[in-house]
């Protein structure tokens, strides 16, 4: 008798990737990401990560895309715009700060590789729903945190 059963893992939770529009290249060469403790009014920082174009395939991935800029985190787990912490994004050529925070996703179990959806963030005043963009490349692939100029 053969027997086949059914596994179900824990998804992978997916994660912002930030997507500057209208932006000169020279305007996000240098970017400011920084991770706080949540729902502390932005007032309780955890970690700062300091994004330049110069950190290459060890950094964050800079593509543009007609007149947007979309950074890939190629850094790793920490600096991964994700739930469970509020963030700021500062760019210091326009001495300008956006913040991300009540990022909610949908936790679930699944087949092998499958990922928790983005529901909804919150973007400085806005409650925004992000839809999954699906490109031919991983690294433009994925939710996206637009921040217009």
């Amino acid at each position: 008798m053969l027997s086949f059963f059914s596994c179900d893992y824990f998804c992978s939770n997916t994660y912002l990737n930030l997507a500057f529009v209208g932006f000169d290249s020279t305007d996000i060469y240098k970017i400011v990401l920084r991770k706080y403790k949540i729902n502390t009014a932005f007032q309780s920082p955890i970690d700062t990560f300091l994004i330049t174009k110069d950190t290459g395939n060890f950094g964050y991935i800079y593509t543009i895309i007609n007149d947007t800029t979309v950074l890939y985190n190629n850094m790793g787990d920490s600096a991964q715009i994700t739930n469970g912490y509020d963030w700021a994004v500062y760019i210091p050529s326009k001495n300008k700060t956006k913040y991300i925070s009540n990022i909610e996703r949908m936790p679930g179990n699944g087949k092998h590789g499958c990922l928790n959806p983005i529901i909804s963030f919150k973007q400085d005043s806005s409650i925004i729903t992000p839809r999954w963009i699906s490109t031919d490349q991983f690294w433009t692939t994925g939710y996206r945190a637009y921040i217009y100029k």
